[in-house]
């Protein structure tokens, strides 16, 4: 079989948006990620230097946008170090 023949009988391929954002302060910057996320809409979005601590992320606004949310929390750390 060719290859052309193989791909028109293969399953279609699944895709999934993956969006990052080095946002350097949730607090500032929430209405443009609220607003992008309203419109992109993908399917994970990960966010750096959200310069905010786990238990003061803002919940809310998270849980309105998506169907299952996860906060991950990360080491703090400095520049980068341990």
């Amino acid at each position: 079989m060719r290859t052309r023949e193989i791909i028109k009988y293969a399953e279609p391929l699944i895709s999934m948006k993956i969006a990052t954002y080095n946002v350097n302060s949730i607090r500032r910057r929430l209405p443009i990620v609220l607003d992008w996320l309203a419109v992109h809409k993908p399917d994970v979005m990960c966010l750096q230097e959200t310069k905010i601590q786990d238990q003061d992320f803002p919940v809310d606004a998270k849980i309105e946008l998506c169907k299952e949310s996860h906060l991950v929390p990360f080491k703090r750390t400095i520049l980068g170090m341990n």
